[in-house]
Parts: structure tokens; sequence; C-alpha cells
């Protein structure tokens, strides 16, 4: 008596379908990834991917975000506290943004989140943040009294008729004072998602973003371009009430800008 061995058979069609493939949560790079131009471009389109998705929540949550502060910063005290969490309110936002790309549907609970997990870093990132400016400024007025002190900003003053020259100095001058303020953005742009999604400190998640900013300065001119071009077209159209779309658009912006810098997973192709 023979036994036969049973056959195998090579038509795929036949075998089972593949096990779908289990998520994993995009890691930390140890140096921010550069990017091309047009992912400035990739980050507005895939944070308004993001937002036509959950329409409603996204507007709903950066609305009452908008009518907390503005209530509360009534009333001075109260307006200082509130700016120090918005930040808290930020890094809840961008756990519903990470939520949603690991394809959950995020709830409007996310907007609070952050005050149960990350509501310290937050606020030392805040007050890192206010410290800056306060620096910032006062260097800025001290720079202003010496020229005034010697003498140097009178004759721009009482002039009926400046001169290129002038005019030139004046707006290098301009760009330098800025420069800081626009170091204290960058350092600020990232820091949410490194601190709520990777639990890095505060001040080494300024450091960070600093430094992908600087990285980065072109493709993230050019988001910052497109951005203000399509919402200046939109508030035009619709006299005004496209606006409010703005505030959820630039929370998924950071967002969808640290993706596609900061993870092994980014959201295009940029290597």
């Amino acid at each position: 008596m023979t036994t036969s061995n049973p056959s195998v058979s090579l038509d795929k069609s036949s075998a089972p379908p593949p096990l779908p493939p289990t998520y994993q949560e995009p890691q930390l790079l140890p140096e921010p990834r550069r990017c091309g131009a047009e992912a400035g471009v990739v980050w507005v389109k895939s944070a308004f991917a993001m937002f036509k998705k959950n329409f409603w929540l996204w507007l709903g949550v950066a609305f009452t975000m908008s009518v907390v502060v503005t209530l509360f910063s009534v009333v001075p005290i109260l307006g200082i506290l509130m700016g120090l969490i918005t930040l808290v309110f930020t890094g809840g936002l961008m756990k519903a943004a990470a939520a949603q790309a690991r394809g959950e549907t995020p709830t409007f609970g996310y907007l609070f989140s952050a005050f149960e997990t990350h509501f310290k870093p937050l606020v030392i990132l805040a007050l890192l943040y206010l410290l800056g400016l306060v620096i910032v400024f006062a260097i800025m007025f001290g720079f202003f009294f010496l020229l005034a002190v010697a003498g140097v900003l009178d004759p721009l003053l009482i002039a009926d008729d400046m001169s290129m020259n002038t005019l030139l100095v004046l707006l290098l001058v301009a760009l330098v004072l800025s420069a800081p303020i626009l170091a204290l953005l960058m350092s600020l742009w990232f820091s949410p998602p490194l601190i709520v999604l990777h639990d890095i400190a505060p001040l080494e998640a300024m450091k960070k973003s600093l430094q992908a900013s600087l990285r980065n300065w072109l493709p993230m001119l050019v988001m910052s371009l497109v951005f203000c071009a399509i919402f200046m077209i939109l508030a035009i159209f619709t006299l005004g009430i496209g606006m409010l779309a703005a505030m959820p658009m630039i929370l998924l912006m950071y967002y969808t800008s640290y993706r596609d810098i900061w993870t092994d997973q980014p959201l295009s192709v940029n290597e």
C-alpha cells in the first residue's frame, strides 16, 4: 500500500491573505531630517487632509480653546495664567493628531488630555518661552536706549526725507533685532509634539526644535507662504468666515511637519 505525498500548490492566489501589519508608533530620530522645499507644500496638504477627515472635531476644539483663552484673558492675572497653559491645550491636540494618524477617531477630550499627562513640562516650556521674550525685549529696549542717548536716532526721527541708505540701515537693524524673536518661535514650533509624544524635557525640546527649524528653514518658509496665501484668498472669498479654519490648520501643521522631520515614519519622502 502506497501513500502519496500531499501536493503543494504554487498558486499564490490559493495562499492565505497576509496578516495586517502591526502599527508601530513613529520613533524619534537622533537627528532631524533635512527636507526639500517641496515638503512645505506637503505639510499644508497633509494638515488639510487631517482637518477635512474630522472637520467638526478640529473646528470645535480649536474654537473652544480660543474662547477659553479669550475669556480668561480679560482678567490680567488669569490672562497670564491662560498664556502659560495654552501650550498645554496644544500638547493635548498633538496627542489627538497622533491618534488620528494611527487610525483612531480623536475625541473632544484630547483637548484637556495633556493636563493629566504633561502639564508640568508644558508649563515649564511656556515659562522658558516667556523668559526668552523678556530677555529679547530687554535687549531691544537697551539697544534703542543707547542709540537715543548717543543721539543717533535724532537725525532719523526729524528727517523729512530719508535717504535710501538710511532706510537700508533701519531695515538691517530691524532684521537683526527680529532674529532673536524668530529664533524663539523656531524653538517653540516642534516642542509640544516632542514633549507629549516622546517625553523630551522642555529645554531639550526647545534646542531640538531650533536645530530642526534652522536645518529646514526653506520648507518651513514655503509652508508659511503657502498657508498665508491660501487663507488670504479664503478670507476674501468667504468674507472672513474661512479664517475659522486657520487655527486648527496651524495646529495640524505642527504635527505634519514634526512627522516628516523628526520621525522614522515621514508623511512624505524627503530624504
